[in-house]
């Protein structure tokens, strides 16, 4: 049988490293001692860790007697050995190479034995097929997670980064992805890039409404948008586009009075909305509930595509395939998915949440960050956190006005500053406009980066 992927030469020069104990953090914060193939190489790595850890000296001879009182040194090959291994740690410009080479091998094993043991167990009529795919997907994306876990940045490169920032010239959506809305976008200076930003309300507030709107002025910029629809279909939200495009009440569409005469502009109005937005750079997913396959999907996107901005709608409806754990604990695993997702692929990820009743039983209708429905979990992972929220709709809750006022909320933000900004939202055709904009005319796009930061 043909020897599962390892390199002896790299195992052995990681181990002369860890003899050595100077290495230590760098070496752990990538391998494990199972990481290693062979018997021996595991068993010396794992005898150097556990002198490391009880904060004793790690070196041949402290090594050498760690694994005689174990009963392994000869097991291991004695001193010599030990000798051997050292002798392959000669220069510091090497371990790099051997820990990404017994690193990558380490996770061919294990992406091979996790898909054996799928294998077997897809053959066995009494499994749960959706059970066995959430399975293998989990172990899957724990091997990718490792795969990218430690990657370090110099300091010279971080800071360079971060000065380009500065540059009068570069375009507004380096620093953000616009949302349309000026008032938030200066607030917010944008969606940034690699952050989780979580959307919250009570139902009928108007999230799903924010989020196409939002999701169609980034799209009409050129940046490529990707909603995942756990709740409406993908026709629904297109056909709450279009009236939105179009600002006409969509009721008129559903019951064929567009049609009538009179209406002709209505009509004309829905079709210039149609032309307009068909060739829009924005993709739905109506089918995706599972998050490892919203992980996999986006990534597998971003790769073909490209895509500048991923929407979950929403978070509550998603399944995390966790069997027996309480919904709080499988929120919390979501949300750091979600978050890990962002990061990874390097853009924003707007993700909508129920708010609990907690506010309301009390009798205080403003939402709070303790609000946010099944963890606390969702509070602490996302970057920045807006709450949707207007005392005029719960004034006139009972008549169902066309028009509301609402204020977005940005009540966490990790790096800016929190507050509101005042919204109105026309219901009829579920369109949130910024302030002194009035019903008849379009919101206005994000300025020109020059236009936009000198404020004109």
């Amino acid at each position: 049988m043909r020897p599962l992927p390892h390199d002896k030469i790299a195992e052995k020069t990681v181990v002369g490293f860890m003899i050595f104990g100077n290495h230590m953090h760098a070496i752990l914060s990538e391998l494990a001692p199972e990481d290693f193939y062979l018997t021996a190489h595991r068993a010396i790595a794992a005898a150097c860790i556990d002198l490391f850890r009880d904060g004793q000296p790690v070196d041949a001879l402290t090594v050498a007697e760690h694994l005689e009182r174990a009963g392994q040194l000869d097991s291991v090959g004695g001193r010599e050995y030990l000798g051997a291994c050292v002798g392959l740690a000669f220069s510091d410009a090497v371990l790099d190479g051997a820990i990404t080479i017994v690193k990558d091998a380490a996770l061919l094993r294990h992406g091979y034995a996790a898909t054996l043991n799928a294998s077997s167990q897809f053959a066995n009529p009494a499994e749960r097929a959706e059970d066995l795919i959430t399975e293998l997907q989990t172990n899957l994306t724990n091997l990718t997670a490792r795969r990218n876990r430690a990657r370090t940045i110099e300091n010279n490169v971080a800071l360079e980064k971060a000065f380009e920032h500065l540059d009068p010239d570069r375009p507004a959506t380096d620093a953000g992805i616009m949302t349309g809305y000026n008032d938030l976008d200066y607030k917010t200076g944008g969606m940034q890039r690699g952050e989780l930003i979580l959307l919250a309300a009570r139902p009928s507030m108007g999230k799903t409404s924010l989020m196409l709107n939002i999701a169609a002025n980034v799209a009409k910029t050129g940046h490529k948008v990707y909603i995942f629809t756990l709740e409406m279909t993908a026709r629904a939200l297109a056909w709450r586009l279009l009236f939105s495009e179009a600002k006409v009440d969509m009721h008129m569409g559903k019951t064929g009075m567009i049609h009538r005469p009179g209406n002709e502009d209505k009509l004309h109005a829905v079709h210039a909305a149609f032309s307009a937005l068909q060739n829009l750079p924005l993709w739905y997913n109506e089918t995706s509930f599972n998050i490892h396959d919203i992980a996999a999907i986006s990534q597998r996107e971003a790769s073909a595509r490209g895509v500048d901005l991923i929407c979950i709608d929403y978070l509550g409806l998603a399944q995390s395939g966790m069997r027996g754990a309480s919904r709080n604990d499988e929120v919390a695993f979501m949300a750091g998915q979600v978050k890990r997702l962002a990061k990874e692929l390097n853009v924003p990820v707007l993700c909508l949440s129920q708010l609990s009743r907690v506010n309301e039983t009390q009798g205080v209708k403003r939402p709070a960050l303790h609000a946010l429905r099944d963890s606390g979990a969702l509070e602490q992972d996302a970057d920045a956190v807006w709450f949707l929220h207007s005392d005029e709709y719960y004034k006139n809750q009972g008549t169902r006005p066309d028009k509301w006022e609402t204020a977005l909320i940005v009540a966490k933000q990790r790096n800016g500053p929190t507050g509101e900004v005042m919204l109105d939202y026309m219901r009829p055709y579920t369109r949130f406009f910024g302030r002194h904009v009035s019903d008849e005319k379009e919101t206005a796009l994000p300025l020109a980066a020059t236009q936009y930061w000198n404020g004109n």
